[in-house]
Parts: C-alpha cells; sequence; structure tokens
C-alpha cells in the first residue's frame, strides 16, 4: 500500500516537473534567442525605461542615492520617486554578471517567465492535492499570452508596451498567498510573506492595493484560527506600510509636485477587451468544476475548493471593486481588470484539478496531461502578435530601419544637460527608429535634455511639455484629457520653447519641415533623413532674471480683481486677450503658460513661505548661467539679490546649500532669490525622507525579531 501510495506520488511530482517545464520551454520558445546580443529593447515604452537603469547604475549606485534627479526628462524629474524600484534593482543585480542591456533584456522578461512558477507554488502552499497547483499554473498561461489588450498590465503584450512592473508585482502576489495562508495555517507570523509584500508594492501600487484583501481572506479561513491569525495578519501589514515607508512617504509627498494623470478607458468593448477571446471557456470550466464540487461533495475536496476561493475571491471581488474607485483615486480604471481576469482564472484551474481528482482519480495523470495540453494549445492559439512584436522589441535599437540616421542625428545633437533643450515632432514615421516615442531616449543617445519621457506625468512641467508637442504635431499623443490639445502651430510653438528653455527641434513631418524653411528665428535645417534639425536663433538660456516684477499667485489680480496698483500689468493681461485664470494654482499656471507672451510677467506661489522679502526687479544687463547634473544645479550669476527663474521643474525636494528662498513660478519652474554669485542646489530630499527611512529601518528590526522568534 505504501508503495503504491509512493509511485502515485512520484507519477503526480514527474507530471508537475514536466508540465511546468513544458510551460516554461513553451514560453522561452516564444522568444527571440537574440535578447543577449543584442542592444536594449525597445518599442513602446520599452525603451525609454532603459535610461532610468543606466542612470541607476551609474549614478545612483555610485554614489548610494537612490532617489536620483534626472535632468534629460520634463525640465528635470525625479527617478525611484514616482515609479517603482524593484524591477530596476532586479536588473542591477544582473548587470554584475552581464552587460547593462542584457540584464535590461533579461529582467523585463522575468515575470512572463516567472508568473506560471509563482502560481503553482502558490497553490502548493495552500496544499491543493495535485492536480489543482499544475491546472491553474496552465490556466494561467492563458491570461499570460492573452493577447485582447497591450496596455492595462498583467500579460505579456503589456510587459512588450513596458509594463513589466506590473507583471513583477502579480508574480509576487500570487507568492504572498501562498505563503501568508501557511504561516497563518501554522498559527506562525508570516515573515516570508511580508517582505514578499513588500516587493509587490515596490514593484507596482496597482496590484499593492489588493495586499489588504489577501491578508483578509488569509488569515480568515474557516480551517484556522482566526483570533490569532488577525492579529498576526494586523501586525504583518502594519509592518509592510512600515518597510515600505521610506518609498511610499516621500511618493505621497511627492504627489503635488506631479500632474493628475487618470482618466476612464472609453471601450464599449470592455468586458471582450478583458477576458480576450478563450478566457471565457476556461472560466467556464471552472465555474461548472465549482458548481459541481460545492453540490455534489464534501469532506477534503469540497474543502479544498471552498479554500482556494476563500483566499482568491476577495482580492478579486475587491479589484473589481477598485475598477470603480480608481478614477475617484485619479488612477486608471482599466488597470484593475488585469487582476480580476487572473485571479478568477487561478480559481478556474485550481477547481478544475479538484474535479479531476474526485471524479477521475485513476485517470487523473492522463486528463492532468490533457488540460495541460488544452491550456497551451488555447494558449498557443492566442499567441498572435507576441512573438512579431518580442522579436522587434529584442532586436534592440540597432536593428530598426532608421538607426543609421538616428545614430548620425544623435552624434550631430551630443553635448551635456547644460545645453538648451531637445523638442521634437511627435510622429508614427518615428517608429522605424525603434519606437515612436525614441526621442525620450535623447538624454541617452546624445546626452542631451528633451521635454518628454515616458513617465509623462512626473513633473508641473508636464502640461507644458505636451502642449508643445501637439503645437509641433500632426498626431500628436495628449496624454492628458484635462488639458488643451492645440493645432499644429509652429510659430506658436517657437514662442513656448523659448520659455521651455528649448533650442533646437526635430521634425519629420513635410508640412512642418517646409513651415520651418520659411520661419523666422530659425537656423537653417540640418538633415537626416526622415529628420530635419533646426535651432532657434538667438538660443535660450536655462535661467532667467525677469525684467519685470513677479506676481503672486495669491494676489488679487489671479482672483479676476483688479487693484489699483496693478492697473498696468492687468491692462496688459486683457490686451493680450488672456483668460480670467482657475481656483487652483496649477490651473492658473497653465492658463499663464498657454497665453504666454515674453511681455506678460511671470507668477510665483511659495509653498514653503521662505520668501522674507518681496521680489523687486533692479535695472541692469545680467547674465546668469547654469551647470546641469544629475541631482544638483549650480547657478552662476551677475545680479544676486535678484529673482532669477530657472527653467527646471521645482520640487520640495529642492534645497539651497547656502539657504537661500525657492518658490514656484509659472509654468512649474524653479525660482531662486540668489544672495551670492554662485548658488549651488541640490535634490536632497525633505525632513520627510529622513522620517520614513528611520520608520522603514524600526520596522525591519522588529521583522527580523519576528523571524527569529521560534
Amino acid at each position: 500500500m505504501n508503495s503504491t501510495r509512493r509511485s502515485h506520488r512520484n507519477l503526480e511530482r514527474s507530471i508537475d516537473f514536466l508540465a511546468l517545464a513544458s510551460i516554461f520551454f513553451y514560453t522561452i520558445s516564444l522568444l527571440p534567442s537574440n535578447i543577449f546580443d543584442s542592444g536594449p529593447a525597445t518599442g513602446g515604452d520599452m525603451g525609454s525605461h532603459f535610461w532610468p537603469l543606466k542612470v541607476l547604475l551609474e549614478y545612483g549606485l555610485t554614489t548610494g542615492n537612490l532617489r536620483i534627479w534626472n535632468p534629460g526628462n520634463l525640465g528635470g524629474e525625479p527617478y525611484f520617486l514616482q515609479y517603482f524600484p524593484l524591477p530596476y534593482f532586479v536588473m542591477a543585480l544582473l548587470s554584475t554578471i552581464l552587460s547593462t542591456s542584457s540584464a535590461y533584456n533579461l529582467g523585463t522578461l522575468i515575470p512572463i517567465l516567472a508568473l506560471p512558477i509563482c502560481v503553482y507554488a502558490s497553490l502548493r502552499l495552500l496544499r491543493l492535492p495535485f492536480p489543482s497547483p499544475i491546472c491553474g499554473a496552465a490556466f494561467s498561461g492563458v491570461f499570460l499570452f492573452n493577447e485582447s489588450y497591450s496596455m492595462w498590465g498583467g500579460n505579456a503584450m503589456s510587459v512588450l508596451s513596458g509594463q513589466f512592473a506590473h507583471s513583477y508585482a502579480l508574480a509576487l502576489f500570487m507568492l504572498s498567498a501562498g505563503i501568508f495562508f501557511r504561516e497563518f495555517q501554522r498559527q506562525r507570523f508570516p515573515w516570508q510573506g511580508v517582505i514578499a509584500s513588500v516587493g509587490v508594492g515596490l514593484s507596482h501600487a496597482y496590484v499593492f492595493l489588493g495586499v489588504p484583501f489577501l491578508l483578509l481572506s488569509t488569515s480568515s479561513c474557516p480551517e484556522q484560527k482566526r483570533l490569532l491569525n488577525f492579529r498576526n495578519a494586523f501586525i504583518a501589514g502594519l509592518l509592510i506600510l512600515g518597510l515600505l515607508c521610506w518609498f511610499i512617504l516621500p511618493m505621497i509627498e511627492n504627489g503635488p509636485w506631479t500632474t493628475d494623470f487618470s482618466y476612464r478607458w472609453g471601450s464599449d468593448r470592455i468586458v471582450q477587451e478583458a477576458i480576450g477571446r478563450y478566457i471565457p471557456a476556461f472560466l467556464s470550466a471552472g465555474a461548472i468544476s465549482l458548481a459541481v464540487l460545492s453540490f455534489f461533495w464534501s469532506g477534503s475536496t469540497r474543502r479544498y475548493a471552498r479554500r482556494v476561493c476563500w483566499v482568491f475571491f476577495p482580492p478579486a471581488l475587491g479589484f473589481l471593486l477598485l475598477y470603480f474607485v480608481f478614477p475617484i483615486l485619479k488612477l486608471i480604471d482599466v488597470r484593475a481588470l488585469p487582476q480580476v481576469s487572473f485571479f478568477s482564472l487561478v480559481i478556474s484551474g485550481a477547481c478544475v484539478g479538484l474535479l479531476i481528482r474526485r471524479c477521475f482519480h485513476r485517470a487523473s495523470a492522463l486528463l492532468t496531461v490533457l488540460i495541460v495540453g488544452l491550456s497551451l494549445l488555447a494558449t498557443d492559439f492566442s499567441v498572435v502578435n507576441f512573438q512579431s512584436w518580442a522579436a522587434w522589441n529584442y532586436s534592440g535599437w540597432g536593428s530598426k530601419p532608421l538607426s543609421a540616421p538616428l545614430q548620425d542625428l544623435s552624434t550631430y545633437l551630443r553635448g551635456s544637460f547644460s545645453d538648451p533643450r531637445i523638442a521634437y515632432e511627435h510622429s508614427p514615421g518615428n517608429q522605424a527608429a525603434g519606437s515612436e516615442r525614441v526621442f525620450e531616449m535623447l538624454p541617452y543617445f546624445s546626452n542631451r535634455a528633451t521635454m518628454e519621457s515616458v513617465y509623462h506625468y512626473a513633473t508641473l512641467l508636464s502640461p507644458a511639455a505636451f502642449h508643445l508637442q501637439a503645437e509641433l504635431s500632426k498626431t500628436p499623443s495628449c496624454p492628458f484629457p484635462q488639458y488643451e490639445c492645440p493645432k499644429p502651430n509652429l510659430s506658436r510653438a517657437l514662442v513656448h520653447a523659448r520659455l521651455l528653455g528649448v533650442g533646437g527641434l526635430i521634425l519629420i513631418g513635410e508640412e512642418m519641415k517646409a513651415q520651418a524653411r520659411n520661419t523666422p528665428g530659425l537656423t537653417p535645417p540640418q538633415s537626416f533623413p526622415p529628420w530635419d534639425f533646426v535651432q532657434l536663433d538667438p538660443q535660450p538660456n536655462l535661467v532667467e532674471v525677469p525684467k519685470v516684477p513677479l506676481l503672486p499667485v495669491q494676489d488679487p489680480f489671479w482672483d479676476g480683481k483688479f487693484s489699483i496698483r496693478e492697473r498696468s500689468v492687468a491692462h496688459n493681461y486683457a490686451t493680450k486677450g488672456l483668460p480670467v485664470p482657475a481656483t487652483d494654482w496649477k490651473e492658473r499656471f497653465y492658463q499663464w503658460f498657454v497665453s504666454y507672451d515674453p511681455s506678460v510677467p511671470y507668477a510665483y506661489y511659495d509653498p514653503a513661505h521662505q520668501l522674507t522679502q518681496a521680489l523687486e526687479n533692479l535695472p541692469g544687463e545680467c547674465h546668469p548661467s547654469v551647470r546641469v547634473n544629475f541631482s544638483k544645479l549650480v547657478l552662476h550669476t551677475d545680479c544676486p539679490k535678484r529673482p532669477h527663474v530657472l527653467r527646471f521643474a521645482y520640487h520640495t525636494a529642492w534645497t539651497a546649500t547656502n539657504g537661500d528662498a525657492l518658490f514656484v513660478v509659472s509654468p512649474g519652474f524653479i525660482g531662486l532669490l540668489p544672495s551670492e554669485s554662485e548658488v549651488t542646489l541640490e535634490f536632497s530630499g525633505t525632513r520627510l525622507w529622513n522620517i520614513s527611512w528611520l520608520i522603514s529601518g524600526i520596522s525591519l528590526l522588529i521583522l527580523v525579531l519576528l523571524a527569529l522568534k521560534k
């Protein structure tokens, strides 16, 4: 008897291993063979995500600074403050044994390879019998290669679009589920689950919002001692938040200095897109299996079915509710739907496995092979674009049709971040260089700054950057529905470009090229077919000393009331046809930018209340300059004690080393009242950053003590 049971167990383990290997190697077979031979991946957002990794490796880790101010995009944006660092840390670790490009490419693919394995491990930790774990893993492959969407996150197509962080979080979420259940069942503190959940939080916030539902579901299973588990779950939740404080608190504090980015997905096929072509069949199989298990059997099989539903149904329902809540939280609603589909498939796969074990125990091995085979077949039928997209992405920038002119243009533009910025025309024609958004990588290609970024909401200057893009482009991206998307207008674009410190334009459309040849203030074009590069003449400076007084945002004028003192300024606004500004200072600054004219004074806002004197303007010519580096700006001026406008995005993490006051200047620049002829600004953080590190350090100490406690 024991020998028969042992042989059955060995057979089941062999099938599990071979099935997992089949899923793994099938996924490998879909990937291009040159991911270690080519340059960094491109395509969609994917190409632009390589620059943060380079910055982390070449500046962040060498200086010990994990929050880096990148001067190359959006007037300067903070890295690993508004986006999630764990995938980049994994890539940085891989770069110790691989080239940077190979580490990046492999790092983006890890979650695709790991997700079915994590599902299997999670269901094994739930102690579900064979073949439930492997069936759940096979069903997850159907989700992974569903191609009904490519921008929501979770599936392989979203990874190719650049959303690999979401998939990291999903894989770690599954590990957290299994670990929490196992440790709660043993009535032990789940310190390993805390670590896995911290990984979820450092990978993607959308998925992390499901962790409270997971803690509740895993700690309240009917077969466990709930009172003790609730206590441990509460402590685990506090420790997760405590360990994440070093990231979460600065990210929350960062919120006011970003641009709101939320919208409802405007599709009338939202359900079809969410579940795709083959997922309904697998969900139906799971629903039938669950119904049969619920109504016709009791004992251990029914208990297992109840267990998997108890653990994963609350997170699935929670994300369905979050779909309606996300717009209120200024998050993108459809990013909640992949989790609903995924957890439903995991439940379905587990229930199909339980039904096979209960009804067809003698043939369970054969049926398991059949189920895994059908899942792989459905997965294979689902794969339409993945292989071609992956081949395009992972062949790197150098293999693209426009790689030669891109390299020539990049070499021509090479300079420093202290040079004027470069803006570009957004066009599908750029796709032949690797991505429509190829020039977001100008900091990498040319060591020159541009106005756009893969994290397009990251700074106060984001609305201005994409407004300028629309003025330069026949097919602009216009990512912010709350802001105007103007028609192409080169003359107006030049006014805004000079304001934003943009000294050069990359044009690809024949209409815009023709306008540039006949527009005063532009140099003759340099041609790098299909692109023309033109420069503004004269070149703008990245720092300015305004010639007229700055208007405070709380000034009566900004409420539409004109005081006697401001009549002349008000008359100037009125003759320009400027609209009455809104009540929110960000909106006021945006309206100021849209209607900007060089004769119109800057407006300023002093969020830290640092200004102790009026921003007076003295007569005389000034010739300031600024030297730009990562996380540092050095101002040189021959006009100290006069207000200066540095054309970089304001953030509270900026401080002047000599204590000079900083403030916000329209449309989101750094204002500075220098007391000396040389002032250094450092992106060094706030008091809250230090407090958050302290909280995380204490939480880590408590976690270690709990892990060592027997």
